[in-house]
């Protein structure tokens, strides 16, 4: 075979076959002559984009095999029958070091060895158009049993994973981190701490309105404590902050919040996720407990107001207050009982001064008939002229349809 002339030395050419590759290099000259040769290989692989021409003379080999003065493979580039790229940096006692690869699939990979062979770090970068993985690149460090103990990449969706495992590849820490065009959780950021089994035990995150979560799981993966700080901006509840108390098995849960208005608020919610029970502090110094029945509908409201009015309303089942129960700091005390609209029908009152009142009104409010009873014991009763008088006596309840013509029946 002829020779050829490679920056003037003389290299023979090599012939391989399946079987045999032969080798024979000729003199030292020729030696260097393919060191240059795989030193251009090695500055290709990992990162040299443009070609290496060589005065227009190419040496075609299947692989490139360097050995030092003792005879061990230290250097080796092969191409695979898949048609994957290797290229192998082995220790003089002929350990593989270093291992480069573009395999079959297009993924660039890079992986390092310890002295006794096993893989201690590894790095990909996938193509854009692989059909699992595309575009993801990382690395992974590996412990010395050759299990993964970190790993860090960026997926086919452009998230930035972090993740620290045990030495059982389960339990352990993951952060991340989501681009602002994500579709389904734009711009969060965050950190899981994971159980021994690979769930996720508690959860630190800011979501895409920047509301900062903090969440515990049970074991099966269930939150049952989550805490939430609202930022001053957010559209709906700005600078809302509290914390969700959530049963594991999707029964009743609770919550305590404060909201920017500066009130304070501690709710109950049922398994079907009505409130049924709250307890309330405005920021108008208002205090307030609801009763609500499985329907979520207000049944029963008590309140103690900064002025001295305490009260306690009776609603139906359509919410229409229907009794109200109060008391205030001038000394009155009353019940009134209302109609479907609303409307003061009844009221009982207690004044500062003794006295004890009674009213009955119609539906446009205007009294029917009063009775009141002083501390002197003198009885004052009122029917409008032309009402109806009932009248309670020790024989029972007669009606007496009499009009009155008493002297107070006008007033």
């Amino acid at each position: 075979m002829p020779n050829t002339k490679f920056f003037g030395y003389t290299v023979r050419s090599i012939v391989v076959s399946d079987k045999q590759r032969s080798r024979n290099m000729g003199d030292d000259g020729n030696r260097w002559v393919l060191k240059l040769v795989c030193l251009a290989l090695a500055v290709t692989a990992t990162g040299c984009t443009t070609p290496v021409i060589l005065q227009q003379r190419v040496v075609e080999v299947e692989k490139i095999v360097l050995k030092d003065t003792a005879g061990n493979i230290r250097f080796e580039v092969t191409v695979k029958e898949d048609g994957s790229l290797v290229q192998t940096l082995r220790d003089k006692k002929g350990n593989e070091r270093i291992a480069l690869m573009v395999d079959a699939e297009g993924v660039a990979r890079q992986s390092l060895f310890g002295e006794d062979g096993q893989k201690r770090v590894h790095s990909y970068v996938f193509p854009t158009d692989h059909p699992q993985s595309a575009g993801m690149a990382g690395t992974d460090i590996l412990n010395r049993e050759g299990k993964i103990a970190l790993e860090s990449y960026i997926d086919s969706e452009r998230v930035t994973r972090h993740i620290l495992h045990d030495e059982n590849e389960k339990s352990g820490v993951l952060s991340y981190v989501f681009p602002a065009d994500h579709p389904k959780l734009p711009g969060w950021t965050g950190a899981d701490i994971l159980n021994k089994e690979g769930k996720t035990a508690l959860r630190s995150v800011i979501d895409s309105q920047r509301v900062a979560r903090h969440q515990l799981f049970n074991e099966n993966g269930a939150i049952r404590i989550g805490s939430y700080v609202n930022p001053t901006d957010h559209p709906k509840m700005a600078e809302l902050a509290g914390t969700e108390w959530i049963n594991g098995n999707s029964g009743a849960w609770m919550r305590i919040n404060t909201a920017k208005d500066g009130g304070a608020y501690h709710e109950f919610m049922d398994k079907d996720n009505k409130e049924r029970f709250s307890m309330n502090l405005f920021n108008s110094g208002r205090v307030n407990q609801l009763f609500s029945d499985r329907n979520g509908k207000e049944r029963i409201s008590l309140n103690v107001y900064t002025g001295g009015l305490a009260n306690q309303l009776f609603l139906d089942a359509t919410g229409v207050t229907r009794s109200i129960t109060y008391t205030n700091q001038d000394g009155y005390a009353g019940f009134d009982l209302l109609d479907s609209k609303e409307n003061s029908r009844f009221q009982a009152m207690t004044l500062p001064n003794g006295k004890v009142a009674q009213s009955f009104m119609d539906r446009e409010k205007n009294v029917k008939a009063s009775t009141t009873v002083t501390n002197d014991g003198q009885v004052t009763h009122y029917v409008e002229k032309g009402a109806l008088e009932t009248i309670w006596d020790n024989r029972g309840w007669i009606m007496l349809g009499i009009e009155a013509l008493r002297s107070y029946n006008n007033k």
